[in-house]
């Protein structure tokens, strides 16, 4: 679970069917993801954004870096981030960057 604190985040996580889901936080908003899928979040403004995320054990396991999402459901997910089309997307190396200068041009 995640709670912000400040700023925009955008969060999302694909299930075990690869189906994204994802939505746009505020300031006071939760999010629930659940375990063992994978998940991601984004600053979506131009300021600091402050999220604390809570555990559902003392125990939270282990993350795989093995377990990874297929390269479609990650093709999806920079498509629909990033609006981008698939020829464009091909060519995206680092998400990250091409998201900032998306939102900082």
């Amino acid at each position: 679970m995640i709670f912000v604190k400040e700023g925009v985040l955008e969060v999302g996580f694909l299930d075990t069917q690869n189906k994204l889901f994802q939505k746009a936080l505020k300031e006071g908003d939760v999010f629930v993801i659940p375990k063992g899928l994978f998940h991601f979040f984004l600053n979506r403004g131009v300021e600091v954004t402050t999220v604390f995320s809570v555990f559902n054990s003392q125990n939270p396991g282990l993350g795989s870096p093995t377990a990874t999402p297929s390269s479609e459901s990650v093709e999806k997910i920079k498509r629909k981030l990033i609006s981008l089309s698939e020829s464009e997307v091909d060519s995206v190396d680092d998400l990250s960057l091409a998201v900032s200068e998306i939102i900082y041009s």
